[in-house]
């Protein structure tokens, strides 16, 4: 994850450093599987950073790892997708 102020040049430095990633790595970065994601950034300039590195946009709560990411961690619903990928529930605690 990165976090970046809503700059062209910032633009210009991150897809300069992916790059560089790429040559000294020698490992492609996968700019059509990368995410880009609105937090407090007009529309337009999104539009243009999407297009500029190729990548997708997506809204919060995204996933990250497979756990949410911009929902309450706090709030019991927060945490029913991962209970429920796990196979628990609040009914199976082994007694039965």
């Amino acid at each position: 994850m990165i976090f970046s102020d809503p700059f062209y040049e910032n633009l210009w430095a991150l897809k300069a450093i992916f790059i560089s990633f790429e040559m000294m790595a020698s490992l492609p970065v996968n700019f059509h599987k990368s995410n880009i994601c609105r937090v407090n950034i007009d529309i337009p300039f999104l539009r243009v950073a999407k297009d500029f590195l190729h990548c997708n946009l997506v809204v919060l709560p995204l996933k990250f790892l497979g756990l949410p990411i911009g929902r309450n961690p706090r709030r019991c619903n927060h945490w029913e997708p991962m209970v429920e990928s796990r196979g628990g529930n609040e009914s199976s605690n082994g007694q039965g």
